[in-house]
This record gives structure tokens, sequence and C-alpha cells, in this order.
């Protein structure tokens, strides 16, 4: 654990393993620490997701406000507009059409940055192994192919 604690790109890990570590060589009790941990992860996450909900809330009403019930308002408008005499109405549906578009996909860009992502690459880092090989049983060291591919054969 303390060659993973060492190597870990992760910070919360780090921390998470070296406090495991000093728990369990100090003799203290493992399952409290344990579930004090486990109690704290929960709590932030669950702080984050209640964020989120709020943050995707906000856009929501944003989306509606923008692009359902502002052109349905501007569209009684121009239709009591073009009652008395004016045609704008042709105006009016080319730039519905290209502005409740752009919009949508900027509120979409919006949305999908606004969510917390983890970073998908792990990073270059350099590990030196060591192979030990020490006889545990019996039998030579080897995976058996054939009795996985008979237990496969057989379902």
């Amino acid at each position: 654990m303390k060659f993973v604690a060492e190597t870990t790109p992760s910070e919360r890990l780090r921390i998470f393993l070296e406090n495991f570590i000093d728990i369990y060589k100090g003799g203290g009790n493992v399952l409290d620490y344990l579930k004090a941990k486990s109690d704290q992860f929960f709590s932030e996450k669950e702080r984050l997701y209640t964020l989120y909900s709020e943050s995707m809330q906000i856009i929501a009403e944003i989306y509606l406000a923008l692009f359902i019930v502002a052109p349905l308002f501007f569209l009684i408008v121009l239709v009591v507009f073009s009652m008395i005499g004016s045609s704008t109405l042709a105006l009016y549906r080319i730039f519905i059409t290209l502005f409740c578009q752009v919009g949508a996909l900027i509120v979409l860009w919006l949305a999908y940055s606004s969510t917390a992502h983890e970073s998908r690459s792990i990073g270059k880092f350099e590990t030196e192994t060591e192979e030990i090989l020490a006889r545990t049983s019996e039998r030579p060291p080897a995976f058996r192919f054939r009795k996985l591919r008979r237990g496969f054969n057989k379902i």
C-alpha cells in the first residue's frame, strides 16, 4: 500500500492510503477510520451532486425562457403586427429557425462543460518492477487454458 500511495497520481488516494497506513501501524481502529472516511466521501459526493442538480435546473430554466417562452411571445406580437398590416413574419421565421438551433447547441455545450469529468489520461510515470519467484505449492506455476476452455465449452 505504501508503494501505491507513493506512486498514485491521485492526491486524495495518496492521503487516504497514508492515513490508513498510519492508523494500521499505530494500532488504531481501522473500521472506525474506514467508516469515517466513507461518510466523508459520501457527504462530499452528495454535496457535489446537489450543486450539479441545482446548476442543471438553472440551465433548464434559461433554456425554457429563451427558446420556448420568448419565441412564442414574439410570435404572438408579430401575428398581431401582421394583422395590423406589417409583413415581418417571414424574417421572424428565419431568425427563429437559426436562433433556436444555435442557441440549443450553446445550451448543450454549457450543460456539458459544467459537468465534472474525470481525466481520462493517467499520465506518464515509470515504475520499477522486480519479479519474485517463490514456490507456494507443488504444482508448476502455470495457468491452465484447457480447464478454462472446457468450462466455456460446457456453457
